[in-house]
């Protein structure tokens, strides 16, 4: 991880065009492997966690290797193969960028500390798409279903001893925790899509009530042990800039002054920023994964300058999540 100091720049003759795209791009990676302690990021129980870098193993929950793609052949994908502190294996799957915060796509594969299959899946661009079989730590299957625009269509569900809770996609299911140490959900489900009543226990101090019309959610209410009251109508809801993507536009445009380094030797491209979005908004942790040195540098200087965004909710709750935006630089002159 390279970070950078951010330095004072001057104002160019050049047009600047900032592009700000949420998404990422195949990239080559700079090594034949990479490898860093990684720690689980969990945005909500039911969502399964992301991971960011750590520094020690004392402070990581797995290790990361990523692979750069055999020159011998068309493969662009690279190899990424996460183990658990004690070297077994946690994960297998490629990836279609270079960086150690892979963006899994394709099959995939996932195991438990005991060694037994979690989950066989499939990924597209970082998200589960397409068929999907999960197990319970005693081996035998939990649910299977595919996933079709990041929404699970469950076909079939058992409990732990194999009895069948729900088939064809019609019945009830049961939503666990990512280990399986906890119950958070359980309700009807028809044809595959949550339907009427739901409840579950989030944690220790909080649980939740929901209505389903055939996947969608028309309310919920979560409550604390404190007394406080959240509706809902969204499960999840990611971090946002305030006043919405063109305002951020518009802050990076008032903000960044292109580099004079790559003005004069044509440098343009893309740095892609991850960052953490606290309860309150506040951004920290803020660092580059990808990009050209110079680009990042001076994204990374008006990143720290952010206001506070919107920050990010789970069942009505504000939550701590990590973020990654890619910002183009692109030159233009004036015709004259």
């Amino acid at each position: 991880m390279i970070r950078f100091v951010p330095e004072p720049m001057r104002k160019v003759v050049p047009l600047l065009l900032i592009a700000i795209i949420l998404c990422t791009e195949r990239v080559s990676a700079q090594r034949d492997t990479i490898m860093a302690y990684m720690k689980n990021f969990t945005v909500a129980p039911w969502l399964a966690p992301s991971a960011k870098i750590t520094n020690s193993k004392d402070s990581a929950d797995f290790i990361r290797m990523v692979t750069t793609p055999d020159s011998s052949t068309d493969n662009q994908l690279f190899p990424v193969n996460d183990y658990y502190l004690n070297g077994k294996p946690k994960l297998q799957g490629v990836s279609n960028t270079g960086l150690i915060e892979a963006q899994l796509q394709g099959a995939c594969i996932e195991y438990f500390p005991n060694g037994k299959r979690k989950r066989i899946c499939n990924y597209e661009k970082g998200r589960l798409s397409g068929d999907i079989t999960e197990y319970y730590p005693n081996g035998k299957i939990y649910l299977s279903g595919i996933y079709k625009k990041d929404t699970l269509i469950v076909a079939q569900c058992a409990d732990s001893t194999g009895r069948v809770l729900a088939e064809n996609g019609n019945g009830t299911i049961i939503l666990y925790s990512d280990d399986f140490k906890n119950t958070i959900g359980t309700g009807p489900i028809k044809d595959g899509l949550k339907d009427n009543a739901w409840n579950g226990t989030l944690n220790d101090t909080l649980r939740y009530e929901a209505t389903y019309k055939s996947g969608n959610l028309i309310a919920g209410n979560s409550y604390a042990k404190s007394g406080n009251k959240y509706s809902f109508n969204k499960e999840y809801t990611a971090p946002e800039f305030m006043g919405g993507l063109n305002k951020f536009g518009s802050f990076l445009a008032k903000s960044i002054v292109y580099p004079l380094e790559a003005r004069n030797n044509n440098i343009q491209g893309r740095a892609i920023l991850t960052f953490n979005v606290d309860r309150q908004g506040i951004l920290h942790d803020i660092r580059s994964i990808q990009g050209n040195l110079i680009l990042a540098q001076e994204a990374l200087r008006v990143m720290r300058l952010s206001p506070p965004w919107k920050p990010a909710t789970s069942y009505g709750i504000t939550v701590d999540v990590i973020y990654s935006v890619p910002i183009s630089f692109s030159l233009a002159y004036e015709q004259r």
